[in-house]
Formats: structure tokens, sequence, C-alpha cells
């Protein structure tokens, strides 16, 4: 489910308006897809006061029938050039037609009479802001814990990357989805994990978050892997986007059990992206 903010109805045929002219993405969901990451891409061609008209590129797997049995949910990004930043918008709407043409589809959907604030929980990514990131630390997959030959106990080996470079910049979390991260690593300073970061198999990751809301801490746990790699060949720096596959979740006896993750989302780290992007649009709407 989606948390969002109602837009007054009289602002929403603007903002259909901008969508059309900019031509902005629509992340179209169709209720038989609603509990799945999967979407289809669209765009506005035109609308009146009852009908909205959309090109699709696909169906998703879906077949027309099924789709004219169930509404959609359409999602887009539009920019507010007045207050310098991003808005994520939403509505829900009954399919009117829909038929095959040339290199896609075209979508008649009842015009909305009203839109909301709100991304797709399972695909919206945040800036988080540094104050709420209290701790960070990731290990190349099969470096993270060792057994002590003295002892015949198991501990943790020295993080590869700590909180230590994310407070001196050298690391920098550049957003956070309930599945995902994206991270630069600064080639000065950091060298050795330049070096190691592409053949990397995988990573294990701690993540220490604050929630402002609750006034409490959230300690996370995952196991994911390099999904891309960006090269900045004047700095060589690296933009790095991570996939988390595996959420890590502490027993009561303080022993890991390891989940694997479910539509790629995490609940506990869905809400907390989602909750920060709702603070902040609510300031930016203020």
């Amino acid at each position: 489910m989606d948390i969002c903010t109602a837009v007054a109805a009289t602002k929403s045929g603007e903002l259909l308006e901008q969508a059309m002219v900019e031509r902005a993405k629509l992340i179209v969901v169709p209720a038989l897809l609603s509990h799945s990451p999967k979407s289809v891409a669209g765009t506005i061609t035109s609308f009146t006061v009852k009908s909205t008209n959309l090109e699709l590129i696909s169906l998703g797997g879906l077949t027309i029938d099924s789709w004219l049995r169930n509404g959609v949910t359409c999602y887009f990004q539009l920019s507010d050039r007045a207050k310098a930043c991003e808005f994520y918008y939403n509505f829900a709407s009954p399919i009117l037609f829909l038929t095959k043409q040339p290199g896609g589809y075209a979508c008649v959907l009842q015009t909305p009479e009203a839109l909301s604030l709100g991304q797709r929980r399972s695909s919206m990514r945040i800036f988080p802001r540094p104050e709420y990131v209290l701790g960070f630390s990731l290990w190349p997959k099969g470096q993270f814990m060792t057994r002590c030959p003295e002892t015949n106990r198991v501990k943790l080996n020295p993080p590869l990357i700590n909180s230590n470079h994310l407070q001196e910049n050298q690391i920098q979390l550049l957003d956070l989805s309930a599945g995902g991260m994206k991270l630069k690593i600064r080639h000065v300073g950091l060298k050795n994990v330049i070096a190691a970061w592409e053949e990397m198999p995988g990573v294990v990751i701690w993540l220490v978050l604050h929630d402002p809301q609750k006034k409490r801490n959230m300690t996370l746990w995952f196991k994911g892997r390099i999904c891309y790699n960006h090269v900045d060949h004047s700095t060589k720096d690296i933009v790095s986007g991570l996939e988390l596959t595996t959420e890590g979740i502490k027993e009561k006896s303080g022993k890991m059990v390891w989940r694997t993750v479910e539509r790629r989302m995490i609940k506990d780290l869905a809400t907390w992206t989602y909750e920060r992007y709702l603070e902040a649009t609510t300031r930016g709407v203020r």
C-alpha cells in the first residue's frame, strides 16, 4: 500500500497538462501487478475532462482482456521550478478502451477527479539526509566473518568500507530505496576499494538509520549484489548500484537468520524511506 497526500482537484488538470507537454514518463501498474515490482512505461498523449489517452510500450505480459477487467494506478514525476525540487504524483483510474497499435498500445483512461502526492513504494528512491545515517559498513562476500582458531568462535572481520569513510565524504550514499542503494566511491584515498570493487562477487552491509518520528535508531543487515558500475574517467570515481537480495534478521538468541528479499522490497526500509520522502514533500509543499 502506498501512503499519499491529496492534491487539490483544481490543480490536477494543470499537472496532467504539464505531464503531457513534457512527455513525462508514467509508471502504469494494472491491478494484477500491484503486488509485483513489474510495471509498464507510458506517456499521456491527450486528455479531456472525461478521458485521458496514453501510449503504452507493452502490457507487462498480460492480455488485453485482463487489463480491461481491472483498473490501473499511474505514477509520474514533475519538476517544480519555483521550488527547485521534484514532486511525485499518482492517480487510480478505470480503463475505458485498450487496443494494439504500431509500437505498442493505445489506452484510454477515465480522467481522475484529483491526483495524490506519492511514489510507488517499491520503486521509490530518496537521498538520505546525512544526519539520519548513523552507521555504515560493507564487506565483500565471503570475507564477512572468520573463525578464531584459539577460541573456535566466529567474529567479524574489519569492513572494507566503514562509517569513517562516509563521514569523510570518501563514500557517498546517493540514494536509498526499499530494495537497493546507490554508492559513490571516491578514488582518492580508496584506491584499494576501487581496485577490488568491479570483481567483487557480492557484499554484506550493516546500516544504522535514525527515525526522527519514532525517535529511535534502526539497525539493518543485508546481503546484496552489484548491479552496475559507472566510472568517471577524469576522477576515476565509481558510482555503483546495489540490489539488496537478502535481509539479516537477528533472533532473540543473538543468531542471525538470512531471509531472501521478496518483490525487491524490505518492509522496514520501505517504510523508513517513504516517511522521509513524505517529510521532504510536506516541507516542499509548504
